[in-house]
């Protein structure tokens, strides 16, 4: 499944964008978004076992499409919920994070051996348990 370790770097990252974007500091908010995003994508890729600077350019390629598009579809979903305020930037910060984590290791996936980072790691099994952990997050807040 999902190494714990892997799980602990979204998480990790998640909740400083979260902190980030819930204060905004004048660019700086946006300045450690970023630096956090980046850091996490070379986290996660260091983890598969696909050197970051080896392979630049597919991963800034990965990294910017991803982000484009997960931070596109957050935003406007949590534009359609009114009066959100500094918790809804919280909320998207920490949505965009995860779900950019996702996306870069569905993209890691495609662009390195058909699913199969060296080493034999399964990356489908991963992008799913982290589905199901965000799944579950879902459905503990409806209580």
């Amino acid at each position: 499944g999902f190494p714990q370790e892997m799980k602990d770097i979204v998480k990790k990252h998640s909740i400083i964008a979260a902190i980030a974007m819930a204060f905004p500091l004048f660019g700086i908010d946006t300045i450690v978004y970023i630096a956090t995003l980046w850091l996490m994508y070379k986290k996660l890729a260091e983890m598969a076992r696909v050197p970051f600077g080896g392979n630049l350019i597919k991963n800034i390629i990965a990294g910017v499409l991803t982000n484009f598009l997960i931070a596109l579809i957050v935003g406007f979903v949590l534009d359609l919920i009114p009066g959100l305020g500094w918790v809804g930037a919280a909320a998207y910060g920490y949505l965009v994070m995860t779900f950019s984590a996702i996306g870069f290791i569905n993209f890691l996936t495609m662009v390195h051996e058909n699913g199969k980072v060296k080493q034999q790691y399964d990356f489908n099994a991963s992008v799913n348990a982290l589905k199901g952990d965000r799944n579950q997050l879902m459905d503990n807040s409806d209580n």
